[in-house]
């Protein structure tokens, strides 16, 4: 009966999340590229229009992040996926954005967590099933920027996609201190290699913590584990030659040049701690501390089935704060605070894997030294709680069923500024996802009409929060929409009319 419970549960969330991404899934096809999209492939673009050759692309891509370190930024592996936009090789390809960007960020942390509950924990499939459903659901329905997290292909590969990477990356150390067979070791290892490699010319969000991340296991290594010492040592100088690569760029100092006003980087750092705080607290809402308490007895029950002592739950809390906090000082020393939603949504990640592992390592500190109490005391209360349960049903049902009725519409709306899916649901239901979608279909017709030469046009009068990021402006010179867009279809200028 327990074990068939467990599958039911574990169905439902199953079914509960596919459902959640169909909304999201069918908004891609309204999806369309914006701003930094044509300027880092107006390159790729015409060389795939003059060549139809995929390795072509691939050539004028090198020769895109060749451009952007001497002349912007220094993140190289980021600036070649950049060249890469879908829409570079035909319209209909930009939906693919959201296929990439949302799947590498469920298969990595899928990944991860089934080598931190299975492997390391030896949770049932069952318990690994519900905790990382759960991880995933928040993750992607309380993502700070929908659109800048798994739609506009720029600002999301930058960030999300490089958070995904980090979690393959880790995953696959922790299997390489785990296994004695020479021959995964060799498999995990190499992919471990190539991954610190790009992952060192990412976005320095990203790149710092997964920095930290492997000198703490550099050293945990060379404390506990001295024969894969050498091999994680390795793996952190490759890490360490690539952010210093992507540090010393020519175009880092060109970049700087735009925010003359970003602080030391002491100032930097207590800006770090302080953002940290503010969103670790802002974050920590109601359903998320409603989340965390649902998940308790989950993680009770796994902290049972490791060998961790437990013993220092503050110092613990410290430490990954630290961590958490220092993921934010790039940007403020960058620019003097912590940017835009891309940003947040990376910080956003590193926030979850905060609060998860604290309270894992709380309940595992709770069962240390309180288990024969609180066994006891479940006992006795096990028959109120269920008879709770049904009561806390029961009320919110009549509550529910006494309320004056909302229609759909105006339910999604209230709601669409904080859920992904809602807020999908709210533009496709609404019609302004469509809405959207004609209006920029009716501006691609004039960019590829080649009788039009100067194009103008009304602004969006629709901006679905999925789905807008941008629109352009009235300077035909803007140099990240305007004329990047105009040189991208070969226009002698673009603008929008505001009236």
């Amino acid at each position: 009966m327990k074990e068939n419970f467990k599958k039911m549960l574990c169905l439902i969330l199953v079914c509960l999340f596919i459902l959640s991404l169909i909304p999201i899934g069918i908004l891609a096809f309204y999806n369309y590229p914006a701003n930094d999209d044509f300027v880092y492939s107006l390159r790729t673009h015409h060389v795939f229009l003059e060549s139809n050759s995929f390795l072509s692309v691939l050539r004028a891509a090198a020769e895109q992040v060749k451009d952007s370190y001497f002349n912007w930024q220094g993140t190289f592996s980021a600036v070649f996926l950049f060249a890469l936009q879908p829409a570079l090789f035909g319209q209909e390809f930009y939906a693919l954005s959201t296929f990439v960007l949302l799947g590498s960020w469920i298969l990595s942390t899928l990944f991860l967590c089934r080598v931190l509950l299975r492997n390391y924990c030896k949770t049932s499939r069952w318990g690994f099933c519900a905790v990382s459903l759960i991880f995933l659901g928040i993750s992607i329905q309380f993502l700070p920027s929908p659109v800048q997290g798994f739609v506009w292909w720029n600002g999301s590969i930058y960030y999300v996609f490089f958070s995904a990477l980090a979690e393959v990356l880790f995953g696959l150390l922790l299997l390489f201190l785990k296994s004695e067979t020479k021959w995964k070791n060799g498999i995990f290892l190499s992919c471990s290699l190539f991954l610190a490699a790009v992952i060192s010319g990412g976005n320095y969000v990203t790149a710092l913590l997964t920095l930290l991340l492997l000198l703490g296991m550099t050293a945990y290594a060379w404390w506990v584990r001295r024969k894969k010492a050498i091999p994680i040592t390795l793996v952190l100088c490759v890490f360490l030659a690539g952010f210093l690569i992507s540090m010393v760029a020519l175009g880092n100092a060109v970049r700087a040049l735009s925010y003359p006003d970003s602080p030391s980087a002491p100032l930097a750092i207590g800006q770090a701690f302080y953002y940290g705080v503010h969103f670790a607290v802002e974050w920590t809402n109601m359903p998320m501390f409603g989340i965390l308490l649902l998940l308790s007895p989950f993680f009770y029950c796994i902290s049972a089935h490791t060998s961790l002592t437990f013993r220092h739950p503050i110092l613990f809390l410290l430490g990954s704060f630290c961590l958490f906090a220092a993921q934010i000082a790039p940007p403020c020393y960058a620019m003097g605070s912590y940017g835009e939603g891309r940003i947040l949504n990376a910080i956003y990640f590193g926030y979850l894997w905060f609060a998860f592992f604290n309270l894992f390592y709380l309940c595992g500190a709770i069962r240390v030294r309180f288990d024969p109490q609180i066994q006891a005391l479940f006992s006795r209360i096990r028959r109120p709680l269920h008879t709770a349960a049904v009561l806390i049903i029961l009320v919110l049902g009549t509550s529910l069923a006494s309320a004056q009725p909302l229609s759909i519409s105006t339910m999604a709306k209230e709601a669409s500024q904080s859920y992904t899916t809602l807020s999908a649901l709210y533009s496709l239901y609404s019609g302004e996802a469509r809405q959207y979608s004609e209006e920029y279909s009716q501006r691609i017709a004039l960019l590829e009409d080649p009788a039009v030469m100067d194009v103008k046009c009304s602004p969006f009068t629709v901006h679905p929060c999925c789905l807008y990021y941008s629109d352009w402006t009235q300077n035909p010179d803007y140099e990240w929409s305007n004329r990047p867009l105009a040189q991208y279809y070969g226009k002698n200028s673009v603008g929008v009319i505001w009236e």
